[in-house]
């Protein structure tokens, strides 16, 4: 039997290792996955504001400058609160969730309109729900890879360390 080593290991079960890790976090932590993803799009808007900037110091143009600030403005909004990205979402679909109950009800559909309004009313009361509900399933099917991976992966496990090492496997 062959020895294995720290660098056959790691890629052997690392990707699902990362994958059970991460959908453990996002279970455990879902508002954690919004703060990261506020401040990746604050970056990237701050960012794109300074490219923004530089070119309208070059080209005097004042289109570039309006995109400058708009970047700038909304980069440095989610960077210091970045929450509000997803708090804001939330309430966003609650609205238009309303606008469809109330389609929904102007149908004549009942059921299926009060429904839709409830759960227009929670994301607007509450509107980080949304976000958490998202983040959490997100998790649970990110989790469910990483352990059939490390499940596959263990099963198949003697299948790689037999067989004759004069075969050259094209795939």
């Amino acid at each position: 039997m062959r020895k294995e080593t720290l660098l056959r290991l790691l890629n052997r079960f690392g990707m699902s290792a990362t994958l059970i890790l991460l959908g453990l976090i996002l279970l455990v932590a879902p508002d954690s996955a919004a703060v990261i993803i506020a401040y990746l799009m604050g970056g990237l808007l701050t960012f794109g504001g300074i490219v923004f900037g530089i070119g309208a110091l070059l080209d005097r143009q004042i289109s570039k400058i309006i995109w400058t600030l708009v970047c700038l403005s909304l980069g440095g909004t989610l960077m210091s609160n970045p929450l509000l990205l997803a708090r804001n979402l939330g309430r966003f679909l609650g609205i238009l969730l309303a606008m469809e109950g109330g389609s929904c009800l102007r149908r004549g559909n009942r059921t299926f309109g009060v429904i839709i309004l409830v759960a227009a009313v929670a994301l607007v009361l509450s509107p980080m729900t949304l976000s958490r509900l998202v983040f959490s399933v997100c998790g649970l099917v990110v989790l469910a890879i990483g352990v059939g991976m490390l499940a596959e992966r263990i099963r198949n496990q003697g299948y790689l360390d037999k067989g004759d090492d004069n075969i050259i496997d094209a795939l």
